[in-house]
């Protein structure tokens, strides 16, 4: 047995080593052959020393670094000869044993390895070719390589990727760095720096630095600096190079085809990406892309945290995005195109009959570069993931120059919103659309994007905002030649006039509508304003014609063949319209469509509509234990989407099924509930419904309460022209259909 060389290479370990205790302690509990890898700066080398000093106990002959440069500015990587020779003299070797051939003093150090207990730490490894000769045969050494890239072709070696630090190892190591007070009198903006820093060590470290050498500094300032995601890396720069430095060293060894497709995956709007996205922005194929993709996770420039999902680091994505690739706005381009083609694909798959009425081409079969949806279901969860991502590049398109890309990438949104809520970010795209719109030049879009942006003000409750967009968006239709949404402009200012309750108005402008769509042929409008205008025969108390006037327009809606929102909404009209009538048989079973089709398009508006309506019909025929199921799936429903213009009458409605229920205190609160909702939409009619709900639950105590409800109630009607409340005065005793 040799003697003991008692020699110790290792490197200074850095102050404050913290966490990857897991790590650690895999290394040391089963020493051998092992390979760190890990993007740069994320503590490999710090790690592998570490573990060096660790083995001690069981390497007793020395400790060995050697530095291959696999990723060293100025110089090239250490070729295997040549390492071989510094091992063997690291060894005691001299000059006259060392073999001058390759493959001989690999042999050599394989069995001066073989007769001692070193461990033996060849940092920043270029490649497998490097690393190879440099392997122990057998023995009890334990060597420690790190690497930038996957040494995927070494046989028999154990590997152990690093990822960077949990928040509370970060926090630890700013503590450590810069003093455990500083950090607990600024934790919010120390959690802010953190995050900013990708919570990669080395960035992490010269933060610190920073805050060290600068006394008056706060995290929060620092945090200021960093948040510029364009100054965000000279921020991390360090008298050695820093962050980007050692991201370029990375970078630059890729070839020129790597390097600009790893360029243009920093022009996606987020650190997550795709294959089709990734093809989309380099204009290839998947096939390629795919390849790409898996090269660069290779080398620790993305990372793949589940299959086919690809993500930058935060700091790995600000470097791609300063590397200039010739064709970067060709690739913005092509990706805003990429996202409208997907949202196209989306909309179909969520309301096909819409998406063709609104004027787009179905992509069949898949455009280039875009994902085939499995059904709506996934369509829907596409636009809730990516609704933050839609709105960015709509704004880089209006930015760029590009207007008509914002405005059909908005349009592709709308029925979306329409359909799944999200009201605040409605009216935002809106407002892009319509800027962008204005930027064109271009009557129909402009006209649109009024029309889209009313109905997020009247879905938030702001009737009077609604009716001003209307008004805009009218003015524009006659500035001219007819806009393509003529009708639907005067069916909004109908619908609108109606949330007013200016009936007569609104009656006149449903029937400006409908003139329209007859003359254009366009059925789904045309029906979709009959229905409309028999809600509004329902006010004034004309049941009949109501009726009529609604299943004439259910009936040009069907023709088509589809079931539509436009169908389910109408639906609901015409199944008040029977309840009304007191044909509670007829009224369930067009609620019950209406909620089989709110069901299929995932229609949460519509959804509490016709809940409400199925609730009313069932409490009518005395069924008051499933009315209340109904009516608190509707309450349900509303408190999950927040915004819905017929809050007051969802809430009206539970009241009256709690107080034939026997929950008087129940039934106060929800009525409560709808007369503030009524009151703050200045709807009169749903005011007295929940007077006339105040005045019965106070009948038998309080009288004189419950005469002056009913005359505030009664006074309300009479002032706006509207029929006697039926809702409190039917005494229904007929039984109606099963449940």
């Amino acid at each position: 047995m040799p003697a003991a060389l008692g020699r110790d290479d290792m490197p200074r370990a850095p102050l404050c080593f913290v966490g990857r205790a897991a790590e650690l302690e895999r290394l040391v509990d089963a020493p051998g052959l092992w390979v760190v890898d890990g993007m740069a700066g994320v503590g490999k080398t710090t790690l592998a020393v570490r573990a060096a000093r660790a083995l001690a106990p069981v390497c007793p002959d020395g400790r060995i670094f050697l530095h291959l440069h696999g990723h060293t500015s100025g110089r090239g990587p250490l070729d295997p000869g040549t390492a071989l020779e510094a091992l063997l003299r690291a060894l005691g070797l001299g000059a006259d044993r060392i073999p001058q051939d390759r493959d001989e003093r690999a042999a050599l150090w394989r069995s001066e390895l073989a007769r001692r207990r070193l461990a033996v730490v060849l940092d920043d490894a270029a490649d497998t070719a490097q690393i190879r000769p440099l392997l122990p045969g057998s023995g009890r050494s334990a060597v420690l390589v790190t690497s930038r890239r996957r040494l995927t072709g070494l046989d028999g070696v154990r590997t152990l990727s690093l990822d960077v630090l949990s928040r509370t190892e970060t926090d630890e190591l700013f503590a450590g760095l810069t003093g455990a007070e500083r950090v607990a009198a600024e934790p919010e903006d120390c959690a802010l720096v953190a995050e900013l820093c990708g919570h990669l060590p080395l960035a992490v470290r010269i933060a610190a630095a920073r805050l060290q050498h600068r006394p008056a500094w706060t995290f929060g300032r620092l945090a200021e600096r960093l948040r510029d995601a364009g100054r965000r890396l000279g921020e991390l720069e360090a008298d050695d190079g820093g962050v980007a430095a050692a991201l370029a060293l990375s970078a630059h060894q890729l070839d020129e085809a790597r390097l600009r497709f790893f360029a243009l995956l920093g022009l996606a709007p987020g650190c997550d990406v795709d294959a089709h996205l990734a093809a989309a922005l380099a204009d290839i194929d998947l096939a390629e892309a795919e390849r790409l993709l898996d090269g660069l996770v290779d080398v620790h420039l993305i990372e793949e945290p589940a299959p086919g999902a690809f993500r930058l680091h935060a700091l790995t994505r600000d470097f791609a995005r300063g590397e200039h690739v010739p064709d970067g706005e060709a690739a913005r381009a092509r990706m805003i195109d990429y996202y409208t083609a997907y949202a196209t694909r989306a909309a179909f798959l969520l309301d096909a009959h819409q998406a063709r009425s609104a004027g787009f081409t179905e992509p069949e079969p898949a455009p280039r570069h875009v994902p085939v949806l499995a059904d709506r279901s996934e369509a829907a969860a596409w636009f809730d993931e990516q609704i933050g991502t839609i709105f960015h590049l709509a704004a880089d398109a209006l930015a760029h120059g590009w207007p008509e890309r914002t405005v059909a990438l908005v349009r592709r949104l709308n029925r979306f919103f329409i359909i799944l809520g999200r009201t605040d970010e409605w009216i935002e795209m809106s407002e892009l659309g319509l800027a962008a719109a204005r930027r064109t030049g271009n009557r129909d879009d402009q006209a649109w994007a009024l029309l889209a942006q009313s109905a997020a003000h009247r879905r938030r409750g702001d009737v009077q905002r609604a009716v001003a967009c209307l008004r805009e968006a009218d003015r524009i239709a006659q500035a001219g030649p007819r806009v393509t949404d003529a009708g639907y402009i005067l069916n909004a200012l109908a619908v609108t006039h109606a949330d007013l309750w200016r009936l007569a108005e609104a009656a006149d402008y449903f029937a400006r509508a409908i003139e329209i769509f007859q003359s254009e042929g366009r059925t789904r409008g045309l029906g979709i304003a009959m229905t409309n205008l028999a809600d509004i025969l329902l006010r004034q108390g004309r049941i009949d014609e109501a009726v009529a006037q609604g299943e004439a327009g259910l009936a040009i809606m069907e023709a088509d063949g589809n079931e539509t929102a436009g169908i389910g909404t109408g639906s609901t009209i015409v199944g008040d319209a029977h309840h009304e009538r007191g044909d509670y048989a007829s009224a369930l079973a067009h609620h019950r469509r209406a909620l089989e089709i709110a069901e299929n398009l995932d229609f949460q508006e519509l959804f509490a509509d016709a809940h409400t309506g199925v609730g009313n019909a069932r409490r009518a025929v005395g069924d008051v234990e499933a009315a209340l199921r109904h009516h608190e799936e509707a309450v349900r429903v509303l408190d999950k989407i927040g915004d819905h213009p017929s809050r007051a009458d969802i809430l009206n409605s539970l009241a009256r099924t709690l107080l034939d229920a026997g929950r008087p205190e129940a039934a106060g609160k929800a009525a409560a509930d709808a007369l503030e909702a009524a009151r703050g939409s200045g709807n009169p009619y749903e005011q007295a419904r929940a007077l006339e709900t105040t005045a019965a639950l106070c009948e038998a105590g309080e009288p004189g309460s419950a005469a002056r409800y009913r005359e505030q109630a009664e006074a309300l009607l009479l002032r706006h022209g509207l029929p006697p409340n039926r809702h409190l005065s039917q005494d229904v005793t007929a039984a109606g259909p099963s449940a």
